[in-house]
């Protein structure tokens, strides 16, 4: 059975604290299960017009100081009760005393809140499991660079914890833009407290968050991908995780949204085209992805049911299709998504209605992390608009190996060049003379 709290509160301006002038400071009587504190507050006024003022009923200064901290304490009380602060007159007095409940709000509030807010996401289908386990691990981690604990209050986190937090995960053999992940997770949490008034100052303000060099873009170019179709495979192990990594470079699905495919998932349009439509797994956004001719044929071959293994056993087996047809680029289940974007984009498909079929939130990602040309497609370009440096087929042989004319035809070419000259000037002389200089 629950315990009955009582809450009272009184404004005081007791004659008996009144300085030369006759002025006595306001104070705040706090009284909770029979626990009285007094509270001084930043007004003074004379202890025979305070009763008047507060009595009157009239807006007055008075009416409107008291009321604001009336206020001001209901609301730290809802944060201490939230906090799960022990309700006491003497840490009400203390929060309300230091601008909030910051005194009292421990780490291992703070992370319990960011990750009570994630299992409500997960639970609403808008957060997926790993990126969930994320926010556990950027909290284990936290704890064991900074030394800190549950019951360390959040408010001593400075900023030259957040670089020891760095420095830990750089001694774990993390690369920077691992380690940029898991601060994005820390500031996650640090700024949902800052942002309820539970914190004064949030670290990570003025802590610069370092995303490390950007990875190159690996996909397949047209040749690599008929290598890998044309393979033959000696196991047919191997032939259906090969022809599962083909269907995601001919749809841009990523692993986790094919695995959730369903037969009902494949539609076709009226002009006999088969295209998916779905809320990404990940991130919720909606995607329209067209399959190409080629990922048609593997769901035909297949009759929409693709063997799908486990995203642990598909990228293991890659290594071995990546090995047999001799890549030398690293096959992984994100190299597809890859390869179809790339594809898209070289064929010209407006970078819009490539971010609706991937279903990126915005353009920006769509060219920030995808799209790529290679070598053969930037020269191609820059020949068709006349801008590329190269040779022209008319260019003069070298002198060691230009022919020599006969003395016949050297003069028959002087000849030749002496009434070219001759033509041109008469052509500028009858412009002249029409122009009527």
């Amino acid at each position: 059975m629950a315990i009955r709290q009582t809450f009272s509160t009184k404004f005081y301006c007791r004659k008996s604290k009144a300085d030369k002038k006759g002025f006595a400071p306001v104070e705040l009587s706090i009284v909770i299960n029979g626990e009285r504190t007094y509270l001084r507050l930043p007004q003074k006024e004379r202890p025979e017009e305070f009763k008047k003022l507060l009595d009157s009923k009239r807006d007055n200064a008075i009416k409107v100081f008291c009321e604001n901290q009336r206020v001001h304490l209901n609301k730290v009380l809802e944060d201490m009760q939230y906090a799960g602060i022990a309700i006491t007159a003497e840490n009400l007095k203390e929060c309300y005393k230091n601008g909030g409940i910051a005194p009292f709000y421990t780490l291992g509030q703070l992370w319990h809140d960011i990750i009570d807010n994630k299992t409500i996401e997960k639970a609403n289908g808008d957060l997926d499991e790993d990126t969930y386990q994320r926010y556990l691990l950027a909290r284990d981690a936290f704890y064991e660079a900074t030394g800190y604990d549950e019951n360390t209050p959040a408010q001593n986190v400075e900023l030259q914890d957040l670089h020891r937090l760095q420095q830990h995960l750089r001694s774990k053999g993390r690369k920077q833009s691992t380690i940029h992940q898991y601060h994005a997770k820390c500031k996650a949490a640090f700024s949902l407290a800052f942002n309820r008034g539970k914190i004064k100052s949030n670290p990570y303000s003025q802590f610069k968050m370092d995303k490390g060099e950007k990875k190159e873009i690996i996909w397949l170019t047209t040749k690599e991908l008929g290598i890998l179709a044309k393979k033959d495979f000696s196991t047919d192990r191997l032939r259906k995780v090969r022809d599962v990594f083909l269907f995601q470079c001919y749809s841009g699905l990523s692993y986790g949204d094919m695995e959730e495919l369903e037969r009902r998932d494949y539609q076709e349009n009226e002009k006999g085209q088969i295209f998916i439509e779905k809320h990404r797994k990940k991130t919720g956004v909606r995607f329209l992805s067209m399959v190409l001719a080629e990922g048609k044929r593997i769901l035909e071959e297949y009759d929409y049911e693709l063997p799908i293994l486990t995203n642990q056993k598909y990228n293991a087996y890659l290594k071995e299709v990546q090995d047999i047809c001799g890549l030398d680029k690293v096959l992984t289940t994100h190299v597809g998504r890859k390869t179809y974007v790339c594809y898209l984009y070289q064929k010209q498909v407006p970078i819009q209605v490539i971010a609706t079929i991937v279903g990126h939130t915005t353009c920006q990602t769509t060219l920030k992390y995808y799209a790529q040309m290679d070598k053969q497609t930037i020269f191609k370009e820059l020949r068709k608009r006349h801008v590329a440096n190269e040779r022209k087929d008319e260019t003069k042989p070298e002198m060691k190996d230009r022919k020599v004319s006969s003395p016949e035809a050297q003069e028959a070419a002087k000849k030749r060049r002496a009434k070219e000259a001759e033509n041109e000037t008469d052509t500028i002389l009858n412009t002249l003379r029409t122009s009527g200089i």
